[in-house]
C-alpha cells in the first residue's frame, strides 16, 4: 500500500483584553498557516503458515507561517520548519486460540499552533519548541476461547523532547509548552471481555504505568530528572457490566479506578487515587414507525470527592478543578421512520 497525505490549515486569530466581562482593546491579531505532506508505505509478508511481517516507511514535512497584523509591539512574523522519517516493524506468530505479537516503531509530533504560543512575546511562535520523537516497543497475546477475550502487552516508549504544559503569572489561564530532554515510559496493559449469551457482557481492563524523566532540566535551572511525569496515574482500572433484553431493557453498571498522580513536574503536588461508580437503564419501544427510548442514569453514585480535570505545571497552585458531586440525568430520545 502507498499513499500521499496533504493537508493545510489556515486561522486567523484574535485576542482582547478582559475588563472584568467588558470586552477592551485589541492585543492580537495574526493570521496562521499550516501545510503538510506526507507520503507512506506498508507492506504485509506472510513467509511462513503461522508467521507474518509488516513494516511501513512514513516521511512528513511540515510548515507553519505566521503572519503578524498587530505591530504595535513589534513585528513577530516568522516560520517554522519540521520533517522525520518514521519507520515501523512487526512480527505476529499465531497460535490456535490467539496471536503472539511484538513490534517496535518510531512516532513524530510536532506542537500545534496553540502549543506554539510565545511564551515571551504577544504573537509570533515560541522558537525554542522542538517536535517531539520516541521510539516504541511493545509485546503481547491476546487470544479468545469460547465467549472469553483477553489481551495482555508490555511496552517500553523512550521520548526525546516531550512537550510539557506550564502557566506564567503575567498570563493567567493560558497554557505554554516546553520539551522536556527525555523521558521513559514503561507499562502493562491488559483487557478482558465476556459474553455470556443471555445478554450480558462484561468488559475490564488494567494499566500499570512507570513514566519518568529521564533527563529534565527546565529553562530556569530546575532539574526534574528522575521524577515522574505529572498528570499521569501510575494504575488504572475500570469494569464494566451491561445486560440486555429481547424486550429492548439495557442496563450498565460500571466504576473506574485511577491512582495517584503529580500535578507538577516537580512533584510536589499530589493528586489523590479515587473510585468512580455510574450505573444508567433505558428501555426502547416501537410501534410501527415510532421508537421511543426513555433513559435514566446516576453518575458518581458514592459521592466520591475527586478532581475530574489537573492543569498541569499551573500558576500559583491552581492544579485542581472538582468533579461534580453525585448527580441524576434523565431523557427521552424519540425517533420516526419514513415508510418510503
Amino acid at each position: 500500500m502507498l499513499g500521499v497525505d496533504l493537508d493545510r490549515q489556515n486561522d486567523d486569530r484574535r485576542r482582547f483584553d478582559n475588563n472584568d466581562g467588558v470586552r477592551g482593546p485589541m492585543v492580537f491579531d495574526q493570521n496562521e498557516q499550516v501545510d503538510s505532506a506526507g507520503v507512506y508505505m506498508h507492506g504485509r509478508f506472510q513467509f511462513a503458515e503461522d508467521w507474518s511481517l509488516l513494516a511501513g516507511l512514513r516521511y512528513d514535512e511540515l510548515s507553519y507561517d505566521i503572519s503578524d497584523r498587530f505591530l504595535a509591539d513589534g513585528d513577530d512574523s516568522g516560520k517554522l520548519d519540521f520533517d522525520e522519517v518514521s519507520p515501523s516493524l512487526a512480527l505476529n506468530y499465531r497460535f490456535d486460540s490467539g496471536v503472539l505479537f511484538a513490534s517496535y516503531s518510531t512516532s513524530f509530533e510536532t506542537p500545534t499552533t496553540t502549543e506554539l504560543s510565545n511564551p515571551d512575546a504577544s504573537g509570533g511562535f515560541n522558537p525554542s519548541l522542538n517536535s517531539q520523537t520516541a521510539d516504541n516497543f511493545e509485546i503481547g497475546y491476546k487470544g479468545s476461547s469460547n465467549d472469553l477475550y483477553y489481551e495482555l502487552a508490555l511496552f517500553t516508549i523512550e521520548l526525546d523532547n516531550e512537550l510539557i504544559p506550564f502557566e506564567l503569572a503575567a498570563f493567567p489561564g493560558r497554557t505554554f509548552f516546553s520539551n522536556a530532554g527525555s523521558s521513559e515510559r514503561e507499562g502493562l496493559e491488559a483487557a478482558l471481555s465476556w459474553d455470556g449469551g443471555n445478554g450480558l457482557q462484561v468488559n475490564a481492563s488494567f494499566t500499570w504505568s512507570d513514566f519518568t524523566f529521564d533527563r529534565f532540566i527546565d529553562d530556569n535551572g530546575n532539574d526534574f530528572s528522575g521524577n515522574r511525569l505529572p498528570g499521569l496515574p501510575t494504575r488504572f482500572a475500570y469494569i464494566g457490566a451491561t445486560y440486555e433484553t429481547a424486550n429492548g431493557f439495557l442496563g450498565t453498571v460500571e466504576a473506574s479506578y485511577s491512582g495517584d498522580l503529580f500535578a507538577n513536574n516537580a512533584n510536589t503536588a499530589n493528586v489523590s487515587e479515587y473510585t468512580v461508580a455510574n450505573i444508567r437503564v433505558a428501555r426502547e419501544f416501537r410501534k410501527d414507525k415510532w421508537t421511543i427510548r426513555p433513559y435514566a442514569g446516576i453518575n458518581n453514585l458514592f459521592d466520591e470527592r475527586y478532581n475530574s480535570n489537573i492543569r498541569i505545571n499551573a500558576f500559583g497552585g491552581r492544579f485542581f478543578e472538582p468533579a461534580p458531586e453525585r448527580y441524576f440525568y434523565a431523557g427521552l430520545v424519540v425517533n420516526c421512520r419514513n415508510s418510503n
